[in-house]
């Protein structure tokens, strides 16, 4: 009898799958076994592929690996077990239109990260495309680890609102502070954008899963969304989005305030929670950042509300 080890059950249906049927569906992942570097050898040595030269180290093995697992859950879409992803993923492509200011506020990385990271199944075992990749490509074996590592960390990463506390002029990296959880992190933020000390940024933070390269800095992976409060000091912002988290949390059914706030960066209060409201919160753009305003419980401030879909995403 096969023996699955696997976090929920869908990634254990696909691998029994994988198995009795469908093993030439994973022919054309032979790549992600056959690479000429490991992604911890890469950040180690700072020898990047020509694709990544002028890239920070850290960024480039991310976006190395994002197109590695995009490759992969193209694959892992054809099977059956994961149809209500697909439903949902088409869904917010048709609604939301990710690409870029004018066109959507939904751009294209947070798009990926939402659909592949945090569109998870409704069990409590969380699965999403990320966690089911690395269950069947740990189960298959023979895979790069360390590749496996940074899908792992982008399948836990998550949204998190930060307080921009100055820019480190020498190693040019934004200093940011979270809310709630009040970790400090040194940012280097992919899209260029510096930002000024008191702004409100949404943004997901990716650091180096390798204990042996435990590096001092995280990388913003998508484009920041800096919260513009009109006439408002920076400690009185501060405040005020403390305020809307802490009514946030207490709709949750998780006691411990981390946690909480934790899987409401996550998972927002309903699947598309995060996605409407950066819809309706759209303000304007810049080259390297977007512009959004008011707060999630408070829709009707929004600059696009929308009342039906607010409701319908439990933003009301």
């Amino acid at each position: 009898m096969l023996r699955v080890k696997a976090r929920g059950p869908i990634a254990r249906k696909i691998i029994e799958k994988y198995h009795n049927q469908f093993q030439d569906k994973v022919v054309s992942l032979d790549a992600v076994k056959q690479g000429k570097a490991t992604a911890e050898d890469m950040l180690k040595d700072v020898k990047l592929p020509t694709e990544f030269e002028g890239y920070d180290p850290l960024h480039a093995i991310y976006i190395y690996a994002q197109n590695m697992l995009s490759s992969f859950v193209e694959v892992l879409a054809n099977y059956r077990e994961v149809e209500k992803f697909n439903q949902k993923m088409d869904h917010a492509e048709d609604e939301y239109q990710p690409s870029y200011p004018p066109q959507s506020p939904i751009t294209n990385s947070y798009f990926f990260f939402w659909q592949i990271c945090d569109l998870c199944s409704q069990s409590a075992k969380k699965e999403s495309m990320a966690t089911i990749a690395v269950d069947l490509l740990t189960h298959i074996g023979g895979f790069d680890a360390s590749t496996l590592q940074l899908f792992e960390a982008m399948a836990q990463s998550r949204n998190g609102i930060y307080l921009h506390q100055g820019f480190d002029e020498v190693n040019q990296r934004v200093l940011l502070k979270e809310l709630i959880t009040a970790k400090e992190y040194s940012v280097h933020v992919a899209s260029g954008y510096q930002g000024e000390e008191g702004e409100v940024w949404l943004c997901r933070l990716l650091s180096s899963p390798f204990k042996n390269l435990p590096l001092d800095y995280a990388v913003a992976m998508t484009t920041p969304y800096i919260h513009r409060m009109i006439a408002m000091p920076p400690i009185q912002t501060w405040l005020y989005f403390n305020e809307y988290m802490q009514r946030t949390l207490a709709k949750t059914s998780i006691s411990n305030p981390i946690e909480a706030y934790e899987h409401v960066m996550k998972y927002g209060l309903d699947t598309f929670y995060w996605l409407e409201y950066v819809f309706q919160a759209y303000l304007n753009v810049s080259d390297q950042g977007i512009f959004i305003f008011g707060l999630p419980d408070q829709p009707e401030n929004l600059p696009h509300f929308h009342e039906a879909k607010a409701k319908a995403c439990k933003l009301i």
